[in-house]
């Protein structure tokens, strides 16, 4: 029996997740520490939701705010 529980396509849809993700930090060097993980959730919800989405829903948050 295999070591993971995922099968081919879940593999494949993870490998191309991480590679979408390292590819978006490499591209955004410079980071600070701090803001690394706002970074990735920002990523998350942007593969989640897509661009106009997650473009709505900041836009909202910062009316909220402000």
């Amino acid at each position: 029996m295999p070591g993971c529980l995922v099968g081919a396509y879940g593999q494949m849809l993870l490998r191309t997740y991480w590679e979408k993700l390292r590819a978006r930090l490499c591209a955004s060097r410079g980071i600070p520490r701090e803001a690394y993980w706002q970074h990735l959730a920002v990523f998350d919800l942007l593969e989640r939701q897509g661009a106009l989405r997650l473009r709505d829903h900041l836009l909202g948050k910062l009316e909220k705010a402000g």
